[in-house]
């Protein structure tokens, strides 16, 4: 494996630099950039789109003709990043350069400022480092970018650079991309377990991990970095999270060998059970603590990192393939794990889904008839519950891929997509949830109790 440092790189507004968090609008983050002061830039608030934004936030503070540190700037896939100082001497010190990624977060909130938390909004793979200097020119500009970037504005500090390469923002507030913990202070991070085997720069004091996966980060510090090299886990966390931010299937994800694993949904039997799992409109499987003790473990959750998940529900005599995830983003909520998926669409209604088996032993994918040969059960629902209850292996590769092809294919020739979460069930549950978001919110909000 490459070496590979990946920096976890605070940007934008919080209580100290703007007096607020930044917003999410429309289930969008948007990271407000810092106020300056100084002959640094040339860009006001309003050049980049947030006069009467930074206005609300600041109530007045800040208008749209005062002058905002861009940085970093973002423009067609790419992302230019500046830094100098300490800061900047930190990075040298930890070997970061080309090939290495930045990860930006900030302190966002809703626009009530309701829910304040620590985020990703953004990254950049380095591709080219250039250093400006103390007196920077126009010749110093980044290429491809409208703006004049502040790193080359102004008087610096000797070892001003700028971080060069492809980038982009994300267009959600997925909660793969959320760092604090659901209802905690912002500064206490839910981490994959890599990240405390790799360390943190500024989080070298042990007492800052806990052993339920919880970092308590430190205040000060602009640019936290860890060194994953000979970390596989850590690179395909990092591909989800990229993942995540363009909404694009990881370099590894494609058909050609996929990582697929069965994960059995029971038939909606129980009393007052409203069947709330899959909460399929949040891309979210986990939160009730199903299948807490197998597949959904929170010391293996992290090999299940960039696998699909392929939901078999079960009905009368038969089980149905309702739902192929994307790649999945695995989270440590302390008592469960979740696994979360982008884009966030709805499943196949259950009498429109492919067929796994019924007792007769059809089937839409007779290559899965074999996998369930030898099984000790008397028809081949059964063998096949059997088989994948507790199973958390994924499916060999063909299979695999023969599994996801054919979902998507049934979804491309027309198959009805649900509508409610009901109709992917064989029947209604004896209780429906007709508060999905305030029910997926609730069992967020018991991860910390």
């Amino acid at each position: 494996m490459r070496a590979m440092k990946i920096v976890f790189s605070r940007k934008g507004f919080d209580s100290a630099s703007g007096g607020a968090p930044s917003p999410i609008i429309d289930g969008r983050p948007v990271s407000i950039p810092i106020p300056v002061r100084n002959p640094r830039s040339e860009t006001t608030y309003g050049d980049v789109g947030l006069g009467k934004m930074v206005q609300r936030v600041t109530r007045g503070r800040l208008t749209a003709s005062d002058l905002c540190h861009d940085d970093p700037v973002f423009e067609s896939g790419r992302c230019a990043f500046g830094q100098t100082g300490a800061a900047q001497s930190h990075l040298a010190n930890q070997g970061v350069g080309i090939g290495d990624v930045f990860l930006f977060f900030g302190l966002f909130s809703q626009p009530d400022g309701g829910d304040p938390h620590h985020r990703i909004y953004g990254y950049v793979e380095v591709a080219e480092v250039t250093k400006p200097g103390t007196t920077p020119t126009l010749s110093d500009q980044p290429p491809g970018f409208r703006r004049r970037h502040p790193h080359t504005i102004g008087q610096w500090n000797a070892n001003n650079t700028i971080y060069t390469g492809s980038g982009d923002t994300a267009a959600t507030d997925d909660p793969g991309l959320r760092l604090s913990l659901p209802n905690g202070p912002v500064s206490h991070w839910g981490v994959p377990s890599w990240l405390s085997d790799t360390g943190l720069s500024y989080h070298r004091n042990p007492t800052r991990w806990e052993s339920s996966g919880v970092l308590r980060t430190a205040a000060r510090g602009q640019e936290f970095v860890a060194d994953a090299t000979g970390f596989p886990q850590a690179e395909q966390w990092l591909r989800s999270v990229l993942a995540l931010i363009s909404r694009e299937p990881p370099e590894t994800d494609t058909l050609t060998d996929p990582r697929v694993v069965v994960v059995m949904l029971r038939q909606p039997r129980r009393h007052n059970d409203p069947r709330t799992d899959p909460l399929w409109e949040f891309g979210s499987f986990g939160c009730t603590g199903c299948h807490r003790r197998n597949l959904m473990n929170t010391h293996k959750m992290e090999e299940l990192n960039g696998c699909r998940l392929a939901f078999a529900q079960g009905g009368d005599s038969e089980i149905r393939l309702v739902h192929v995830t994307p790649p999945v983003r695995m989270i440590h909520h302390g008592s469960f794990a979740e696994a979360t998926w982008q884009p966030r669409d709805m499943p196949l209604a259950y009498d429109s889904a492919p067929l796994l088996v019924d007792n007769l032993g059809g089937s839409d994918f007779p290559v899965l008839m074999e996998m369930i040969d030898g099984v000790r059960r008397h028809t081949p629902v059964p063998r096949f519950a059997s088989k994948f209850r507790s199973r958390r292996q994924p499916l060999p590769a063909d299979i695999g891929r023969q599994l996801a092809e054919g979902y998507h294919g049934f979804r491309r020739r027309g198959a009805r997509v649900a509508r409610h979460y009901v109709d992917s069930l064989p029947y209604p549950p004896s209780r429906i949830d007709q508060d999905r978001k305030k029910t997926y919110h609730s069992l967020l909000a018991l991860a910390d109790q």
